[in-house]
């Protein structure tokens, strides 16, 4: 998915968040996201990633935000190998 110039991805977990900037695109963020091996929310942002913006419940409070779903996090299921 290519991000418009003034825009950005946001990533969360309990633990953790993450965004893209000019140096960190969309695969890089979320292969950082994955190493906690642990479930995360991404986010489209139709603001830069420079953009002070307050976070309510792990959630972005920007006006436009998509919430783009649940990433990463697979567990093995029982039986199954890796």
């Amino acid at each position: 998915m290519t991000q418009a110039p003034a825009s950005h991805f946001y990533a969360c977990t309990p633990f953790t968040w993450g965004t893209t900037t000019d140096e960190r695109d969309l695969p890089a963020l979320m292969k950082i996201m994955d190493l906690d091996k642990v479930p995360y929310a991404l986010w489209y942002l139709p603001v830069s990633s420079e953009t002070h913006y307050e976070i309510k419940f792990y959630a972005p409070q920007v006006e436009g935000a998509l919430y783009l779903g649940t990433m990463g996090g697979k567990k093995k299921r029982k039986g199954e190998k890796k």
